[in-house]
């Protein structure tokens, strides 16, 4: 699909240059190396990827990566004195070659690094199997682990299990999301946090299909002993009111120690908030934070929860109720809970924001025209007025320094500043 930008200050070679020196050489070490604050050109990738010798922190996001790429990224991992601990390789297609690259860096007893984000497409099970080997072979530093948008349920197994259940991992944060997940995935994940030897304290499913079988799965989890989780993502998980239940007899267990949990833009509505009410008004729920945002709760729903705060007991400090359908009455009753100084709720979201999400009419006023530039379009991209078709043959356009050469995307003319509003509608 192509993918619309606005126009960054093209990287002159010159200054592409001047930065490589700069972070390449000397003994003062780059907090951050971000890929994507450059506008450049594949000759420009090559003369600045050298610089995550010299980074703690690497976001090569967005670019194709070959196996050059990668082996520059490995020379900076399995170099003795180097100081990269967070390597994001967000949005781009990652081959299994590249990804047995890079497993073979983790297994280096120089690698330090412990945040790894790895989302797109590209691999296959053969890839995802080298990086769940590395991972369990030795003893990684990796604190931090995103795979999202791999889709690749079944591989995605061993991952999990060798994150979780190997004695020498020390994860403590999983994110995966908008994966195809499934019930079976997450009786994976429910068995990991039931693992003695797991160190995983933040887990984040947000956009991927969970659903109520896969909670009632990841409840279980919850109520181990062993589980150290102490934060739950689900945003948009494709959810109802049922779920709830599961989670409720979860969040008061003795065992749970789980403080944040997201339900948000989830079919919860009031019935699915009834159940998680009785959940929060026992004494051995530790919640602080919940988010029900978007979840069709009524005024209703606002009672169940208020009765919650009755007992004195609960612990919630902050709260995430915004656009839903509260009412005056639910808005004054939980406004008040919050005013009142012997209940622990700092923090109460109630935002509605009308003119964004019930007459859409309104953010018309914010309408600008975007003109396409062609000279920045991929070869595979058609321009015609205001529409973007992409073919199979690439079409012929002059040589020009700001032209998209790996991803199909084209950027518009003009410079966007403020709150700006347009339409695309796909055919």
């Amino acid at each position: 699909m192509p993918i619309f930008q606005l126009k960054k200050k093209r990287t002159h070679p010159r200054l592409q240059k001047s930065l490589l020196d700069k972070v390449s050489g000397g003994d003062k070490v780059l907090d951050e190396f971000d890929l994507q604050k450059f506008k450049i050109s594949d000759k420009g990738i090559f003369r600045l990827i050298p610089a995550v010798r010299n980074c703690k922190k690497a976001i090569v996001a967005g670019v194709w990566i070959d196996n050059w790429i990668m082996e520059t990224v490995v020379s900076a991992l399995e170099s003795p004195d180097s100081p990269l601990r967070e390597l994001d390789l967000r949005n781009n297609s990652v081959t299994d070659p590249v990804l047995e690259l890079l497993s073979r860096a983790l297994l280096s007893p120089h690698c330090k690094l412990e945040a790894l984000s790895i989302s797109g497409e590209g691999h296959t099970s053969v890839g995802i199997a080298s990086l769940a080997s590395a991972l369990k072979s030795l003893s990684p530093q990796l604190r931090e682990l995103d795979l999202s948008l791999n889709i690749l349920n079944d591989s995605l197994n061993g991952v999990i299990d060798a994150g979780l259940g190997s004695p020498k991992s020390k994860l403590e944060k999983l994110r995966l999301h908008k994966n195809t997940t499934t019930k079976h995935l997450c009786d994976v994940l429910s068995s990991g946090l039931n693992s003695n030897s797991s160190q995983l304290r933040d887990l984040d499913l947000s956009y991927s299909v969970v659903g109520d079988s896969g909670v009632e799965s990841l409840s279980a989890g919850l109520k181990n002993p062993h589980c150290k989780l102490d934060t739950l993502r689900l945003y948009q998980c494709e959810l109802t009111g049922k779920c709830c239940e599961a989670l409720a007899s979860a969040i008061c267990s003795k065992e749970s120690g789980l403080k944040e949990l997201d339900l948000s833009n989830n079919d919860l509505r009031d019935y699915g908030v009834k159940l998680l009410s009785a959940g929060l008004m026992n004494p051995h729920c530790s919640l602080e934070k919940l988010g029900l945002s978007f979840c069709r709760v009524t005024e209703e729903g606002c009672m169940y929860l208020a009765s919650a705060f009755k007992p004195k007991s609960s612990h919630l400090k902050e709260l995430d109720l915004s656009y839903n359908h509260p009412g005056n009455a639910g808005a004054k009753v939980l406004s008040a809970i919050k005013e009142d100084s012997s209940c622990k709720l700092k923090k109460l979201n109630m935002e509605h924001n009308e003119e964004c999400w019930v007459k859409l009419e309104l953010l018309r006023k914010y309408a600008c025209n975007i003109t396409l530039d062609p000279n920045t379009a991929h070869r595979e991209l058609l321009l015609d007025n205001r529409s973007v078709k992409r073919v199979t043959e690439e079409h012929p356009y002059p040589e020009h320094p700001e032209r998209f050469l790996n991803n199909p995307v084209v950027m518009c003319e003009e410079g966007l500043t403020g709150r700006c509003y347009w339409e695309k509608s796909n055919s």
